[in-house]
């Protein structure tokens, strides 16, 4: 592997210097500048595909996009691969699976390789004026602005006065009308009247996958309001390119960043968390470069955004680097490039819940692993349970109020193993992985993502606190030290498939000296506690249950509580959770959505109460966990914010970044 990373790194250094050497020929460089096309991205937010109108959706307005679509190349089968802000754009910055670098888990940037990162510098170098306004949220911590970027910054725009007339453009602008952060009111009081712009909540067509509640129709609503508001602001670009003189010369791409704000949506590996709009433009001049792909028609073939970026300088007429793992889908290197045949998604957190799950799909078929199934889904995440959907369905969970077993289903255990047909489930609602009729396409499927963690090197299996490595970049370290991540992977998946039978290895990795193997070796001993599978404490564990980890030792003495041995666990978890334990939060409130243990945390109600008098996270966790075992109804967990609802409600955000002026915010919240 590291032979191949050092190839790919020679290619890469190769590309640059014919780059540079370009540069050295600026008169050559200007006379370039009419035969390569400007490229821009509008890419928006928290939005899945179901939601725009050229997708299907007969609720909302988007003749903008509409006509893009119609004009342009609309892929039917775009993934973002992440299904969080973060972990998505590292993706895109890089041509590479955030995975891949260890940049998945959901807002901890850490240090990158920089020369994998930043594909738009390979464009600046090629004589390409390059902007972004304004969101950089990358998950990196390196990352050198200036040498990827000619301005990035809320005025940034191809409009800047030092972009010379006849210079090539490639520019981003993000807008954050559909943002979670525009829906997180906690409460539907003081908000507006939807049904005057044509957005009945009584009247929208609600996606399977979310229960028919009042707070879930009003937050569809608000959000399919953003949608429109998006396809708007998508109108300005239009006009002002034309207005320029642009238009004709620029390929635009129209995205969002993963999928949308319902629940179940953004931040979970399935279908409504990775299916993306993504509409590509052509003006006359370039329609060529679409190459075997006809504007004017959906394309079904597989895309995600690890291919945007080796696209983007395909089209400018630069080879993308040997280190992309991506594709060029258009321009002068798309010509022998045979169209990927599955896609990939990943996702390794929701909040302060480490929970990492892996997802395929041939277009046909999903196939969903779940690395810690006994996690439900429906783990409290504090910035989407602000959405009133979340506590809407949280509150009839809690009140044994839903009928049917899919809206109740993300409160239990989820399944190792998912498996849905998406030409008749494209919301995933029926689970065929158990069905004998589908075991080998579940085999199949099965097989190609385990060969895909091996060949894109997956180091999403290092829990939070195992991937710091100091000023050392984990990818990077791993080939330094000549880590055994094949052996991790399996001691993952050996967890998430935990069989009586691998309780020998599980003993064993209890003591290897690699800290994420001992977290795995704990899960596998935890998961078959919780299935009744484990009928003593194993040798090891209870040490494990006082390791200095708190990741290692909050899962170890989950083990415990399933063994009969709460008192002394639980004390524990409270205290870690206490210190700000990630992992102690997760087990906790695992635990008391588990209708056996209900009883057993009502004995640690004065200490659950006292913590919920701290302040942040364990304050958080603490009321979660008590209004999970029914001392109050959800809700009370954000009463101190509930004062800031009605602003939100009231808000309607402003069509920013404009082209002109810019002005756009960095919406980071989540």
């Amino acid at each position: 592997m590291i032979d191949r990373d050092l190839l790919r790194i020679h290619a890469m250094v190769k590309s640059v210097l014919c780059a540079v050497s370009f540069l050295a020929l600026p008169a050559a460089a200007m006379a370039q500048d009419a035969k390569r096309p400007n490229i821009l991205w509008l890419t928006f937010e928290d939005t899945s595909a179901y939601e725009i109108g050229c997708y299907g959706n007969p609720d909302v307005k988007t003749p903008n996009m509409d006509r893009l679509a119609r004009e342009g190349v609309r892929f039917t089968r775009a993934w973002s691969n992440g299904v969080q802000c973060s972990p998505s754009r590292s993706t895109l910055i890089s041509g590479n699976y955030a995975t891949t670098f260890g940049t998945d888990i959901h807002r901890q940037a850490r240090p990158v390789p920089a020369e994998l990162f930043g594909f738009p510098r390979f464009l600046k170098q090629a004589g390409y004026y390059t902007t972004n306004n304004a969101k950089t949220d990358y998950n990196t911590s390196n990352l050198d602005r200036n040498a990827v970027w000619s301005g990035s910054s809320k005025t940034a725009s191809y409009n800047d006065p030092a972009r010379r007339k006849s210079q090539p453009f490639f520019s981003v602008f993000n807008a954050s009308m559909t943002h979670m952060s525009r829906l997180t009111s906690f409460t539907t009081d003081g908000r507006r009247d939807f049904a005057k712009e044509g957005l009945d909540p009584a009247k929208l067509h609600l996606p399977p996958h979310v229960p028919d509640l009042p707070e879930v129709r009003s937050d569809y609503a608000f959000h399919l309001e953003g949608v429109e508001d998006v396809d708007r602001w998508v109108g300005l670009f239009l006009d002002d390119l034309e207005k320029q003189g642009l238009l004709e010369n620029t390929i635009i791409f129209v995205f969002s960043d993963h999928g949308g704000c319902l629940p179940r949506g953004k931040g979970f590996a399935l279908q409504s968390g990775l299916q993306v709009p993504l509409i590509v433009w052509f003006p006359p001049k370039w329609k060529h470069l679409a190459g075997a792909i006809e504007p004017g028609k959906p394309c079904d073939r597989l895309v995600g955004f690890v291919d945007l970026a080796p696209t983007v300088l395909s089209l400018a007429g630069i080879e993308p680097p040997a280190t992309m793992r991506g594709q060029a889908l258009f321009g002068s290197y798309a010509k022998d490039v045979k169209p990927r045949d599955v896609n990939f998604g990943f996702t390794a957190n929701r909040e302060d819940n480490f929970s990492p799950a892996r997802a395929i799909t041939d277009g046909d078929f999903l196939y969903v692993r779940n690395y810690i199934p006994r996690r439900p889904l429906a783990l409290r995440n504090f910035f989407q349970w602000g959405m009133p959907a979340n506590l809407a369905w949280d509150t009839a969970f809690l009140q044994n109020r839903l009928s049917k077993p899919e809206h109740r289903a993300p409160f239990a255990a989820t399944p190792v193993e998912q498996l849905f047909d998406l030409r008749s489930d494209p919301f995933n609602i029926r689970d065929l992985a158990a069905d004998p009729k589908y075991a080998d396409t579940r085999k199949r499927l099965a097989e190609r993502l385990d060969a895909t963690l091996r060949e894109t090197g997956d180091l999403g299996f290092f829990p939070r606190d195992a991937r710091d490595r100091g000023k050392e970049d984990l990818y990077s370290w791993v080939r330094r030290v000549k880590y055994p991540v094949e052996r991790l992977h399996a001691a993952a998946a050996r967890a998430a498939f935990a069989r009586p039978e691998d309780l020998p290895q599980f003993v064993a990795d209890l003591s290897a000296p690699q800290r994420e193997i001992r977290y795995w070796a704990a899960n596998g001993l935890a998961e078959l506690a919780v299935r009744g599978e484990l009928k003593e404490v194993p040798e090891g564990l209870e040490k494990a249950a006082v390791a200095p980890e708190d990741d290692i030792a909050s899962v170890a003495n989950e083990a415990l509580v399933h063994l009969g041995r709460a008192d002394e666990a639980i004390p524990r978890l409270l205290k870690h959770l206490d210190e700000g334990s990630d992992e102690a939060h997760a087990v906790l409130e695992t635990l008391s959505l588990d209708p056996r243990y209900r009883d057993t945390l009502r004995r640690f109600r004065p200490e659950l109460e006292k913590l919920a008098t701290s302040q942040g996270r364990t304050k958080r966790s603490a009321l979660s966990v008590l209004a999970n075992i029914g001392e109050f109804p959800p809700i009370q967990i954000y009463a101190d914010n509930l004062k800031r609802g009605s602003k939100v409600n009231s808000q309607r955000r402003p069509l920013v970044p404009h082209p002109q002026t810019g002005q756009a915010g960095d919406d980071s919240s989540d």
